[in-house]
């Protein structure tokens, strides 16, 4: 049996070359010009429909015909991923960020998607169409993501707005971020690839005009509004409280009020799944239509276009999400084989909503409820038939089939659990790579989360429907649906709570990605090959896996990686003897702390597991609150700092109990074999409250000034040597922290400032970068680079492309 058959699956032959095509251009980030990439596609189409024409009318197709044709939709996959993600259209607002830079402009737009409000912020998505700066208009056009905070001095209540309507806004338009530091998430890759080209901030609601109310399309103003606001005012009034939040998100897709910490719990739980609107609630809807409708005489094709029409009423009720539209897709692809009487194929469905989805956006590609979604039902389709064959060869499963009551409930828990599994098994390392985390416990709770939650998905839309005609049924529903909620809650909760309850994959790579599939080949689809030989090769797999790992990270080189944790700098030292060293521990603010977000995640991506010493060369408010969260949350072995900082510490004993604390009075050396610290803290110098450190490795020195608030020059001289490699200014960069004279007389080959949000700063950190530019000075921001990482070996310095 040959492994690819054309003629029975053609949608599979053409989504692949269209995959490859979007891949191809997504890795060389080609850049073609808008009206190139638009010419392009147009010849394209034009080209694939005369190559389908032509086929069809022939008996007899050569090879090359089914090549030209690869070529084609691989060429159009390419230059369509380019139309949305890299075209040059001179209009873009990309094109006047730099020139608009800290200038507080107009921007003119309108709203297309609902105003997210809270009490502080309010979050929009905004078609642009203008925008105003240097008393200039000029019109652009893009989607910008606007957030604009509640001016705590002024009290202005937000102005009511929906969407559709046309607004002005005033503030600062900013380019996406870029990705901070390695292993993290890319928040603005993430906005790019879902068609957002911009940011917009703005401190004050009184910086939110309303220009235009608009009036939406007849159905939109009706129908979908009015039934997306009753259904979500039923929930609330029915239901209430955390159940009604997760209701919303089962029926509506409603999840932005689920707090926090239950998000936590369900993703520790392995269940995130089933409160993402998905291809459950279409199947569900389809199915409760198709059997509403039997009881009317009418006929079938009739019956399957109502269905049809009401899966589109739902997609655009639910906002249409991708999960939703993939789910859309496949389902009327299932209903329309139905009308044409075909006999459907799994791989076709699964390619054809694939190819429809790929053509009206490439780039949900690479969207993760994209991949996860997909890989999920091909790895059901694939693997699900060899788990229970294996299963029905058991002697347990058979004995099961003798009692046709309680036999088939078992049967069903067990195909239930192996769906599951199956799925766990296609996905686990495209989970462990993009999420740093796999659940352990996802096997038991889905054996109930997945009935339950459908109980409460069927239940949900029924007490909507019930609440029009008769509230007492209703609230009987919202009753026996709150029960199974809480229930559900109260568990995920229980689960998630375990120690053991999810694995972090911090240290999965792609490599280990592909000997995974292959093991997977090996163990279910090399029928000809004995059990013994299989579980040798995987056993193999696995030890190879390590032999490389431990290859491609063995190094005798020290490696200084400078963190982009905002003004505060961090640096974290790696010695080829695996010890680690880190100065500074970056900053917090109420809603968002490096240790969490920066720092942690990027210790356990390089495999550390803890901090042999830790530097605090001064500490503010903010540190102090962001040191605290390293110590609980990551091992910490000895902490020094100057004893300025003692009382604070000794009223915080408890949290630092577990660390040998090292208060410093004078200077003192650090020895690691090559590696000498030099810790240098006078405090008739520098006011007792910072420190001042150099590294030496070999011939190669690293100055570490960040925060020392008072420099004699002469003293500087003294424990500085000249032509150091790097320096590390304090913060941002300021002449009012280190002088001209000292940075002339250290000549670094590099400098390393950290970034800086603040105007006012920030035009001192500007000051100071160009000018020493402008001298020929190597200046690296981790602000315009995200982390700076070094490797030497005591000669050479070198930067690390990351």
């Amino acid at each position: 049996m040959q492994i690819f058959e054309f003629k029975k699956y053609p949608a599979l032959f053409a989504v692949i070359p269209l995959i490859a095509g979007i891949l191809v251009s997504y890795i060389i980030e080609a850049k073609i010009p808008f009206t190139a990439s638009l010419s392009a596609l147009l010849l394209q189409s034009i080209l694939f429909i005369a190559i389908i024409y032509f086929i069809s009318k022939t008996s007899y197709i050569n090879t090359r015909y089914y090549f030209i044709l690869f070529i084609t939709i691989f060429l159009f996959g390419f230059i369509r991923f380019q139309f949305f993600y890299n075209n040059f259209d001179e209009s873009s607002i990309v094109n006047y960020i730099e020139d608009s830079k800290d200038t507080e402009v107009k921007v003119y737009g309108k709203l297309i998607e609902h105003p997210d409000i809270d009490e502080g912020r309010i979050k929009l998505l905004i078609e642009t169409d203008s925008i105003k700066y240097f008393n200039k208009v000029i019109s652009v056009n893009c989607n910008l993501t606007a957030s604009i905070y509640k001016n705590k001095f002024k009290e202005f209540p937000p102005q009511k707005i929906g969407y559709g309507d046309l607004i002005e806004l005033k503030g600062n338009v900013q380019k996406l971020p870029h990705k901070r530091n390695p292993g993290e998430f890319d928040y603005g890759q993430y906005l790019k690839l879902h068609g957002i080209d911009a940011m917009f901030t703005s401190y004050g609601f009184e910086n939110i005009k309303l220009i235009e109310h608009n009036e939406h399309s007849f159905i939109k103003q009706h129908i979908l509004f009015p039934v997306k606001e009753y259904s979500i005012k039923t929930i609330d009034s029915l239901i209430g409280g955390e159940e009604g939040e997760f209701l919303k998100g089962l029926v509506l897709g409603e999840r932005s009020n689920i707090s926090k910490e239950i998000k936590q719990d369900f993703v520790n739980a392995g269940v995130s799944h089933i409160i993402a609107v998905s291809g459950l609630n279409v199947a569900y809807l389809t199915i409760v239509l198709m059997l509403i409708l039997q009881l009317f005489p009418i006929k079938y094709i009739y019956k399957i276009i109502i269905v049809f029409l009401f899966l589109i009423f739902y997609m655009n009720l639910t906002g249409n999400v991708p999960s939703i539209v993939r789910a859309t897709v496949m389902a009327s692809i299932f209903l329309l084989s139905q009308i044409l009487e075909r006999k459907t194929n799994s791989f076709n469905v699964i390619s054809v909503a694939a190819i429809i989805i790929l053509i009206i956006d490439p780039r949900q590609l690479f969207d993760a409820g994209f991949i996860l979604s997909f890989w999920a039902i091909i790895s059901i389709v694939l693997i699900y038939p060899k788990l229970h064959k294996i299963a029905s060869g058991m002697k347990f499963y058979q004995k099961i089939g003798n009692d046709p009551y309680k036999g088939r409930i078992i049967k069903g828990v067990i195909a239930l659990f192996l769906g599951t599994l199956a799925a766990q098994i296609g996905t686990l390392p495209i989970t462990a790579l993009m999420f740093k985390k796999i659940s352990i416990v996802s096997l038991i709770t889905n054996l109930f989360a997945i009935p339950l939650s459908n109980a409460a998905l069927g239940l949900g839309f029924a007490l909507i429907i019930f609440s029009l005609f008769y509230t007492p049924l209703a609230v009987l529903t919202a009753n026996v649906t709150m029960f199974i909620l809480h229930y559900l809650l109260v568990s995920f909760n229980y689960f998630s709570n375990f120690s053991f309850s999810f694995l972090e994959t911090y240290s999965i790579d792609y490599l280990f990605l592909v000997l995974f599939y292959i093991a997977v080949i090996v163990l279910f689809f090399i029928p000809q090959m004995k059990t013994a030989a299989r579980l040798i090769i995987v056993v193999l797999l696995i030890l190879n896996y390590f032999v490389i790992n431990d290859l491609i990270h063995s190094t005798d080189k020290v490696r200084f990686a400078y963190l982009d944790v905002g003004n505060s700098g961090t640096c974290l030292i790696s010695t080829p003897g695996n010890k680690n060293v880190l100065i500074g521990c970056g900053a917090s603010s109420v809603k968002y702390t490096s240790a969490e977000r920066n720092i942690i995640p990027y210790l356990k991506l390089q495999g550390i597991n803890k901090i042999d010493v830790l530097l605090i060369t001064s500490l503010s408010k903010n540190e102090f609150r962001n040191l605290e969260f390293l110590v609980k949350n990551f091992q910490v072995s000895r902490i020094y700092i100057p004893s300025y900082y003692r009382s604070v510490f000794n009223a915080e004993h408890k949290i630092f109990k577990d660390c040998e604390m090292k208060f410093i009075e004078n200077s003192f050396v650090i020895k690691n074999d090559m590696m000498r610290l030099f810790v240098f803290h006078e405090p008739a110098v520098t006011t007792g409250k910072s420190m001042f450190v150099n590294v030496q490795y070999g011939n190669e020195s690293f100055i570490f000034s960040d925060a020392v608030e008072v420099y004699d020059d002469n003293y500087y001289q003294t424990i500085t040597p000249r032509d150091v490699t790097i320096l590390k200014a304090p913060g941002a960069g300021s002449f009012n922290n280190i002088s001209a004279e000292s940075l002339l007389m250290t000549n670094p080959k590099y400098i390393v400032i950290s970034s800086l949000d603040k105007k006012k700063k920030r035009l001192n950190s500007d000051i100071f970068v160009s000018s020493l530019r402008s001298l020929g000075y190597n200046v690296i921001e981790t602000g315009d680079k995200g982390a700076i990482i070094f490797d030497t070996d005591g000669e050479r310095t070198e930067i690390v492309d990351w």
